[in-house]
């Protein structure tokens, strides 16, 4: 059996697409070529616990300081029922999230659990660099 090399960008697809944060993974802060680089996003809302009013929320970032040319931006967004998003929990995600005009949005598919605290957090990436999760925020169902 022979052994190839595998590239960076296909470690990084796979690290987005498995939701991990592999050490090989490119993070916060880390410069992408000629020195671009991303910083994670600010959730502004809901968030600090809020009690919102539907069962499907609009949950809104302000987008990633960029430094240098980074290209297109996408968001990738995950509310779990539990802080820590784990796999085969009650996890709603989205990558691939068009980055706003200044602020990104996302709405879960279906309706969440009434009544329940939810958990939620965002990263940027342009498909070079991929930030950190954001800090993690929750809020709470009608």
């Amino acid at each position: 059996m022979t052994f190839k090399a595998i590239s960076a960008a296909a470690i990084l697809a796979c690290a987005i697409a498995c939701g991990g944060n592999s050490p090989s993974s490119p993070s916060q802060g880390t410069p992408g070529p000629g020195g671009t680089a991303l910083a994670a996003p600010a959730l502004t809302a809901p968030i600090n616990g809020e009690k919102i009013a539907a069962l499907k929320p609009t949950l809104t970032l302000t987008n990633s300081v960029a430094t240098g040319a980074v290209g297109t931006v996408t968001y990738q967004f995950e509310a779990s029922e539990m802080d820590s998003f784990p796999a085969n929990s009650r996890t709603s995600s989205a990558s691939s999230i068009a980055q706003g005009n200044g602020t990104t949005a996302w709405t879960p598919p279906s309706d969440l659990i009434p009544n329940f605290q939810y958990y939620w957090h965002a990263r940027a990436t342009n498909g070079t660099i991929t930030t950190e999760w954001s800090k993690t925020e929750t809020f709470r169902t009608p």
